[in-house]
């Protein structure tokens, strides 16, 4: 299968550190290139998880459509955590943060993760789905992580990020 992505120069269409580190393992040479501002909304109709997070990646890849060369593959990604069947997105503050903690304390959420493969002639996705179980947290420990990262709370929550539903 990897022999396949001989004939193409392979895209990895994020910043991910884990993204690239899972190509750079498989000895797949690649080039980042990240577009900002992709719309990463899905219809409020949408309620599966993988479903979600498979559209939302074709929507990352298709951004790339108009400016790629006829030899590039782009792969793009989006990772969403579906908790009680609602996606949990980026906690607005701290606050937020704090509550998306306490939600997710001692208990098993998804973590779904579409990934999205566009060449000139077409576009495929998939979605893959992991069971998470989170460990019990004291309000102690959720507020010191939430205080202590703070700077880079979006970062550090970023496995439990989602996009906002259109209406």
């Amino acid at each position: 299968m990897l022999d396949n992505l001989k004939k193409y120069d392979v895209v990895l269409a994020s910043n991910s550190p884990r993204r690239k580190e899972l190509l750079q393992r498989l000895g797949i040479p690649f080039k980042v290139r990240n577009l900002f501002g992709v719309d990463e909304s899905y219809p409020s109709t949408m309620t599966d998880g993988e479903e979600i997070a498979s559209f939302i990646a074709k929507k990352k890849a298709e951004a790339y459509r108009s400016s790629m060369s006829p030899s590039e593959l782009i792969i793009a990604a989006d990772t969403t955590v579906y908790f009680n069947g609602e996606v949990l997105g980026k906690p607005a503050n701290a606050q937020d943060a704090e509550n998306m903690l306490h939600k997710l304390s001692g208990n098993t959420h998804q973590v779904i993760t579409g990934v999205a493969i566009l060449t000139a002639e077409k576009v495929d996705s998939f979605a893959v789905m992991t069971n998470v179980k989170f460990a019990k947290l004291t309000d102690e420990e959720i507020h010191y992580y939430v205080s202590n990262y703070r700077a880079n709370l979006k970062k550090k929550f970023r496995v439990i990020a989602a996009p906002k539903t259109q209406e």
